[in-house]
């Protein structure tokens, strides 16, 4: 139970930040709702499966569901945030990281309910889950020394006014 709890509570937090990520309000609506059925899911499945076992299904849910969310996080920034560099934001780094953790797990998620019990699978996972583990871990810590720069827009740059101007109240009345 504290596994599902872990993958329940994880994938609600990935989904939150890349809530907060999306410009988009269709898109901010789909990462409210499908922690919610992802939840509901874990929950449902924890009833009607054996409790000794874990259902590597919820994996193979959860990095499918990650793989769309970091899609649609690419072509949004794409698409709409081309002021500045995309790797020079925190959030590029994070979504890179959980793109390889999720795509490089997936298919070893997959496969894992086909070959329960196989050695040769067993070393297989155990090669590649701390692989894809490691590079997530080296991506989330770039990201952690990644400071975002703050973009401005033009209808900002037009209602400030110049910086080396002296305030009204500081300067000298004309005579």
């Amino acid at each position: 139970i504290l596994q599902r709890i872990f993958f329940t509570g994880e994938f609600i937090l990935i989904s939150l930040f890349f809530f907060s990520n999306f410009n988009n309000k269709i898109s901010k609506i789909v990462t409210s709702i499908v922690p919610i059925l992802f939840s509901l899911y874990v929950f449902f499945d924890y009833l009607n499966f054996d409790k000794e076992k874990f259902n590597f299904n919820i994996l193979v849910i959860e990095c499918f569901i990650f793989i769309l969310y970091i899609t649609y996080y690419f072509y949004e920034k794409m698409k709409i945030d081309l002021q500045s560099p995309l790797y020079e934001s925190f959030s590029f780094w994070v979504a890179v990281a959980f793109l390889i953790y999720s795509s490089g797990n997936f298919f070893i998620f997959l496969y894992r309910s086909i070959y329960v019990g196989q050695t040769e699978y067993v070393k297989q996972f155990n090669t590649i889950y701390p692989f894809f583990t490691i590079f997530k871990n080296i991506f989330l810590c770039i990201a952690i020394f990644i400071k975002d720069k703050k973009t401005i827009q033009d209808d900002d740059i037009s209602s400030k006014s110049d910086i080396w101007e002296i305030p009204s109240e500081f300067q000298k009345p004309n005579t």
